[in-house]
């Protein structure tokens, strides 16, 4: 358990170094339902998730060329205590989606908003934050990435 709330404490601190944003993040773009793509934060693309069943996708965030964070619900994937949002890194191969990474389901949450941060010295790793949450936030989910391997670290209370 110390090791844990160690590691989270360094990715904080960690956080607090890293003052650039990597990316933007699109608006909500709403459930994966009613569109067959989901749009990103580039105006002319769009990621067809269709061929990896995920649903209700709320946006997407571009990492690198072919590289994607998404949350989306993946109903073959949830159990009775691991459901809900999830945040996916996707990967563009051949013109198809590949998941790279899935998190542990968010619960009841109705949304999940990804943001991202690299140190200004290196490229990498890059650190991600998904915040869930619905009425109020329920916390927030520290990442690390570095070549297309993602790591949880821990959760930051922070509501």
């Amino acid at each position: 358990m110390f090791f844990k709330k160690f590691w989270v404490i360094m990715s904080f601190i960690c956080l607090l170094a890293c003052n650039s944003p990597a990316v933007s993040v699109t608006d909500e773009t709403g459930s994966q339902k009613n569109s067959e793509y989901l749009k990103t934060d580039f105006p002319d693309e769009k990621l067809n998730l269709n061929s990896i069943a995920l649903e209700n996708c709320q946006s997407a965030v571009r990492l690198g060329k072919d590289i994607f964070l998404v949350p989306c619900c993946n109903p073959k994937k949830d159990r009775k205590k691991d459901y809900g949002l999830r945040l996916f890194l996707i990967e563009k191969v051949k013109g198809k989606p590949v998941i790279r990474f899935q998190s542990r389901g968010a619960g009841d949450s109705y949304y999940m908003r990804p943001s991202v941060f690299k140190n200004v010295n290196t490229e990498k790793p890059l650190i991600i934050l998904a915040e869930a949450g619905a009425e109020f936030s329920y916390g927030i989910g520290v990442y690390l990435l570095s070549d297309l391997q993602m790591k949880y670290i821990g959760e930051l209370d922070v509501t």
